[in-house]
C-alpha cells in the first residue's frame, strides 16, 4: 500500500514537472522568435534605407563631370556592398 502511494505521487510529480518544463520550452521558443523578427526586422529595415539613398543618388540627373563622379563612386559602393554580403 505505501509502495503503491509513493508510485502514485511520484507518476504525479513526474507529470508536473513535463508539463511545467513543455511549457517552459514554449515559452523559450517565442521568445526567440521574436528576438530574430525583431533583429531581422532592423536588419531589412536598413537594407531597405540603403537602396533607396543608392537609387536616388544613381537617379539624378547628370550635367557635370562631378555628377558622373559621384554616380560612378555611387556604383562602386554598391558593388563593394553587393560583395560583401551587404556590410553598408
Amino acid at each position: 500500500m505505501l509502495l503503491n502511494f509513493i508510485t502514485e505521487v511520484s507518476l504525479f510529480f513526474i507529470a508536473t514537472l513535463k508539463k511545467e518544463l513543455m511549457h517552459e520550452s514554449r515559452e523559450l521558443i517565442l521568445k526567440y522568435g521574436a528576438a530574430l523578427k525583431c533583429r531581422y526586422k532592423r536588419e531589412m529595415e536598413f537594407l531597405l534605407i540603403s537602396m533607396d539613398d543608392f537609387q536616388k543618388k544613381l537617379e539624378m540627373e547628370i550635367e557635370t563631370i562631378d555628377d558622373v563622379r559621384n554616380v560612378m563612386e555611387t556604383l562602386k559602393r554598391f558593388r563593394e556592398c553587393e560583395v560583401t554580403k551587404l556590410n553598408i
